[in-house]
C-alpha cells in the first residue's frame, strides 16, 4: 500500500479561536490550538503505514514545532485564505505523488479516533471526493481524495454543501461519509463544553486542566 499523505492546515494566530476570546487570552487560545492540532497529528500517525503528515501554514516556524522531525511543512501565502493554501499545498504534494491518497483533516478536531480515519482512507478506492460533515450538516471537518484529482476547495460557511456541488460540477464521484468522532470542531464556548465531557483528545483535555504543556514546548509530543 502506498503510503496517504494527511494535510492539516493550521489558521494564522491572529485569528485562533476568536469566539473563545472571553474564556482565553492570546497565549492561552494559541496552547488550545497546538494541543488539539496534536492530537489530530497523533491520531493519523498510528495508521499503517504512518502516513506523511503535511501541516500549511503562515508561520513555518510554529508549524516546524509542531509536525516535529517526521513532518512536512508547507509555508502559506499570508492573507491567502484557506482554499488557495490548500490548492497550493495540494499542487506542490500532487507533483511528486499523483497517485497519492490525501485526506485533509481540520486541526480543531481533537477527538478524532484511528479507526474511523481508516474508514475515511477507504472511501477513497470508491470515491474521486469523500466529504466529512461537522455536527450540524454544514460544516467540513475532512476531505478525502487523491491528489491527481484534487477538488475545487470551498471551505466557509456551508461547505459541506459547497463541496459537494463542485464536485458534481467537475465530474467527480462523491460520497458523504459522517463520522463520529470528526463531527465536533472546536470554535466556540458552546464546543468546548461538549469537548469537556466526551473521551479522546488526551493532549487537549491536560491542556485544558492545565496538565499539558504550553504552547511553546507542545511540540515535544508530536514528535
Amino acid at each position: 500500500m502506498i503510503k496517504p499523505i494527511v494535510i492539516i492546515p493550521l489558521r494564522a494566530a491572529a485569528g485562533t479561536l476568536g469566539r473563545l476570546a472571553d474564556a482565553f487570552d492570546p497565549r492561552q487560545r494559541r496552547g488550545l490550538q497546538r494541543a488539539m492540532a496534536q492530537d489530530v497529528v497523533a491520531a493519523a500517525r498510528t495508521l499503517r503505514p504512518v502516513p506523511d503528515v503535511a501541516l500549511v501554514a503562515e508561520d513555518p516556524l510554529s508549524a516546524r514545532r509542531l509536525a516535529g522531525r517526521r513532518g512536512l511543512v508547507v509555508e502559506a501565502a499570508p492573507g491567502a485564505g484557506l482554499n488557495l493554501h490548500l490548492a497550493c499545498a495540494v499542487a506542490i504534494l500532487g507533483a511528486h505523488r499523483p497517485d497519492t491518497a490525501a485526506l485533509v483533516l481540520a486541526a480543531d478536531i481533537p477527538m478524532v479516533q484511528p479507526r474511523e480515519i481508516v474508514r475515511l482512507l477507504r472511501a477513497t478506492a470508491e470515491h474521486d471526493l469523500v466529504v466529512v460533515p461537522d455536527r450540524h450538516g454544514r460544516g467540513t471537518n475532512a476531505l478525502a481524495f487523491r491528489l491527481a484529482r484534487p477538488p475545487a476547495f470551498a471551505f466557509g460557511p456551508d461547505s459541506c454543501l459547497a463541496h459537494i456541488d463542485n464536485a458534481n460540477r467537475a465530474g467527480l464521484t462523491v460520497r458523504v461519509l459522517e463520522l463520529g468522532s470528526f463531527a465536533l470542531d472546536v470554535d466556540g464556548p458552546e464546543d468546548l463544553d461538549l469537548l469537556r465531557g466526551s473521551p479522546g483528545a488526551p493532549r487537549t483535555h491536560a491542556f485544558l486542566t492545565g496538565a499539558g504543556p504550553d504552547d511553546e514546548d507542545a511540540h515535544q509530543a508530536a514528535e
